[in-house]
């Protein structure tokens, strides 16, 4: 999904163990069981948001360098699910 959409395969990669993780928590929380969730469609739609997040802040950057260089990825990881 990511490499049809304009990435290349580290930042494929990169984004898979992101949402792995946010999944792995999810589901040590309890927040995501069998009977509550489509896995398929929780990891996709969480790794199109984290890409979709990741472009969205590279174009900012892009226009804008000075403003934007205080945000990390794992400050708005939580946003995303």
């Amino acid at each position: 999904m990511i490499q049809n959409r304009g990435g290349n395969t580290e930042e494929a990669e990169d984004i898979f163990q992101e949402v792995i993780l946010i999944f792995y928590q999810k589901v040590l929380e309890n927040e995501l069981t069998e009977d509550n969730c489509n896995i398929g469609g929780f990891l996709m739609t969480v790794s199109q948001r984290m890409w979709y997040t990741k472009i969205n802040r590279k174009n900012m950057m892009e226009r804008h360098p000075f403003s934007y260089t205080h945000l990390r990825s794992h400050e708005t990881r939580q946003d995303l699910v």
